[in-house]
């Protein structure tokens, strides 16, 4: 009984170590999995300092146009939409406003450590 103990306490040791490595691969900046940001704050850390501007999040106002009315003075003219992660890229979509308003596409390139912009359309 006590070799059944032994190999039950292995087993559940075994079970939560392969448990906590497939919880850390889903935290892995490169994995095959595809996921969607649909605010600021689920953005993996360094994406939005990489952009070099501060936007809006979902939902919240912003200078769409190039009209500013009394009491928006002072809103940012950009705005998050969403984003999307596969494997080591990075889709971010957002709101420009101003003259000329549109959305735009950011993507980012996770290498070595660090998620890079690589090119803004």
């Amino acid at each position: 009984m006590a070799k059944a103990t032994v190999f039950a306490c292995l087993a559940s040791a075994l079970m939560s170590l392969c448990l906590t490595a497939s919880a850390a691969s889903s935290l892995s900046r490169c994995d095959d999995n595809t996921v969607i940001f649909k605010h600021k704050a689920e953005l993996p850390q360094g994406i939005l300092a990489s952009l070099g501007f501060e936007m809006a999040d979902t939902g919240e106002p912003f200078q769409a146009t190039d009209a500013i009315a009394p009491g928006e003075e002072g809103l940012l003219s950009k705005r998050f939409i969403s984003a999307t992660q596969r494997d080591c890229h990075l889709y971010l979509y957002y709101e420009r406003g101003g003259r000329g308003a549109g959305r735009n596409t950011a993507l980012f390139d996770y290498i070595d450590g660090v998620w890079v912009l690589r090119q803004t359309w």
